[in-house]
């Protein structure tokens, strides 16, 4: 089954959502606990790179200097998930089962989100879970 990006954490659960799962370092003001079956804040970025990150486009920089800057932080990021395996192999595991996964943030853009990377990550896991079966 996919493992869906698309949604914003505070649209309401549709059919076909399958598992919903909150990707966010803080829980979303107004957010219902409800609508979400899973909170991993591991699977977020660090507070310090949340930090970095709101701080550089704070400030007007080229397409170029944008771009640039958010390759190197999305490898910063894929480097923090790296001690979070064990838990992206949990949900790779979810995956080959069949399960829907439906990633939340509060990003509104697709372009530079984590979900993005993180769906990626999901996906090599179970690749690599099915190769060693």
């Amino acid at each position: 089954m996919p493992i869906l990006i698309e949604k914003h954490a505070r649209l309401n659960p549709q059919p076909g959502d399958g598992y919903r799962l909150l990707i966010t370092r803080y829980w979303l003001r107004g957010l219902k606990r409800e609508n979400i079956n899973l909170w991993y804040k591991e699977l977020a970025p660090s507070e310090k790179l949340l930090s970095q990150y709101s701080a550089y486009f704070k400030i007007d920089h080229s397409e170029e200097e944008q771009i640039a800057y958010h390759k190197m932080w999305c490898e910063t990021y894929r480097m923090e998930m790296n001690g979070q395996q064990e838990l992206i192999n949990l949900l790779a595991l979810r995956h080959l089962q069949g399960d829907t996964l439906s990633l939340l943030c509060a990003c509104h853009s697709l372009d530079r989100c984590h979900r993005k990377i993180l769906a990626e990550l999901i996906e090599e896991a179970s690749r690599s879970l099915a190769a060693d079966e």
